[in-house]
């Protein structure tokens, strides 16, 4: 499903699993987080790197559930899970077709905390196509993000990197910073 627009293309995921005809391996040199694909309001698919072998796998449909995303998010993240406030995973959807808002074909994202992540997985409808990615915290200072544009001539990345640091600074005088302000990269 490849975009001639701004947006998530999620088979890009199924590319990157897929193994190659000549060396019957996925795609190397690529660590994947727990990344889970919705199609149809369900997960669909779920892809991961194997801390075994380094290798991106697809997890079985069987454990395709709210459950076993949840654990599996919880586990990734280990003792970060236990802050409420901490980001989980960041959801990334295609805004909703037909909408005759200005924000019309573009996409959204939204950064999901542990203590909102249970409900966001048993309540909330999910758009076709769209993407749950387990938030990897950054080894810099800032969040940054890479963007890919593709065309069979050219690929351009382009790297942004957030205006507040991640952890905000602390004691008397420091500038009070949101959480989705400290995120924010391609996004605003």
């Amino acid at each position: 499903e490849p975009t001639d627009q701004d947006g998530c293309a999620s088979q890009l995921f199924h590319y990157l699993w897929a193994r190659d005809s000549n060396t019957g391996r996925p795609c190397p040199c690529v660590r994947l987080p727990h990344t889970i694909i919705f199609r149809h309001g369900h997960p669909a698919q779920w892809y991961f790197t194997s801390a075994v072998d380094g290798e991106i796998k697809r997890k079985r449909r069987c454990n395709l559930t709210n459950r076993s995303i949840h654990a599996g998010l919880v586990k990734a993240a280990g003792a970060r899970a236990a802050d409420e406030n901490e980001v989980a995973a960041v959801y990334v959807c295609p805004h909703p077709a037909g909408d005759d808002s200005d924000v019309s074909g573009s996409t959204v994202v939204e950064h999901i905390t542990f203590g909102e992540l249970l409900t966001f997985l048993h309540t909330r409808s999910k758009q076709h196509g769209s993407i749950l990615q387990q938030f990897i915290v950054p080894l810099a200072e800032r969040n940054h993000t890479l963007s890919v544009a593709w065309t069979p001539g050219i690929v351009v990345v382009e790297q942004r990197v957030a205006s507040h640091a991640l952890r905000p600074a602390r004691g008397a005088g420091a500038k009070k910073v949101t959480m989705s302000d400290r995120l924010l990269t391609l996004e605003g």
